[in-house]
């Protein structure tokens, strides 16, 4: 195994005074163009980021300090609980950010999210994914939530879904602009909150509203915000709609109903 080892000092004197060490089965340093390739089971080390891949190029300034590096061909990141996978990553060695293209997706804990972009940053909690689809395990049922965009954040146990989101668990579906989860130690997302305009629906029962509160181990489901709904043939408005999943049932608030006929009178 070749290895090469890269002191990265800073410009103001010892800011991002921190090693990154590289090694491979082969390396071609190519001085003229500011940049070393290793390929061949490429490993780079660089504080609490590690990174695999097949081919790994390190670019770096006249004072020999690497400002990036360019992963491609079975990329694996692993920073503390969270590991990722795709096939380029572009490490940012200024800023700390790696991000992950080519069908990525990661692992935080229990959750495990796909999408087109990952980005993660060192010494940070912050999990970024473009275009998410999210698995997350509660008890023997999976939560699956797609959206725009998706900010995780471990340390205050919350992830973030924003634009088009669409989450569903067992009969009950739920649409949103943005949705909030709140997850245990464990990963198990316990609590999801949506704004902006939400849809709930669970088997031939619907809501609209402007905000829902869906608490996972009780499979109840909260409309507010001027909700409306529909059961069956019945139209509903009131102060609350209710969703009790695990026993089938809608329950309104200061209710008032409207029976409709589905067959058009004809004048």
């Amino acid at each position: 195994m070749s290895a090469l080892l890269f002191f990265i000092l800073a410009a103001d004197g010892g800011l991002l005074a921190r090693p990154v060490q590289v090694k491979a089965d082969h390396l071609e340093v190519l001085n003229a163009e500011g940049k070393a390739i290793y390929t061949g089971h490429a490993h780079a080390v660089r504080d609490s980021t590690e990174v695999d891949c097949d081919t790994l190029t390190a670019h770096f300034d006249k004072d020999q300090r690497v400002q990036s590096i360019d992963a491609v061909g079975n990329v694996f990141a692993h920073q503390g609980e969270k590991q990722a996978w795709g096939e380029q990553a572009h490490f940012d060695n200024v800023t700390g950010v790696l991000e992950i293209t080519g069908h990525p997706k990661v692992k935080s804990r229990e959750r495990q999210v796909a999408g087109e972009k990952i980005v993660f940053a060192q010494d940070s909690d912050r999990l970024e994914v473009e275009q998410p689809a999210t698995l997350a395990q509660q008890g023997a049922q999976t939560t699956e939530i797609v959206a725009e965009h998706l900010v995780l954040l471990d340390k205050v146990e919350t992830a973030t879904w924003t634009g088009n989101v669409k989450a569903k668990k067992g009969t009950t579906r739920l649409f949103a602009p943005m949705l909030i989860a709140r997850y245990d130690e464990h990963g198990e997302v316990k609590h999801l909150d949506g704004s902006g305009g939400v849809h709930v629906i669970d088997k031939d029962r619907e809501a609209w509203g402007a905000r829902l509160a869906y608490d996972l181990d009780q499979g109840i489901v909260d409309v507010t915000g001027k909700p409306r709904a529909r059961d069956g043939l019945k139209r509903i408005a009131g102060s609350k709609v209710k969703f009790l999943t695990k026993e089938d049932r809608l329950v309104v608030d200061d209710a008032t109903t409207v029976f409709q006929n589905d067959v058009e009178k004809k004048p």
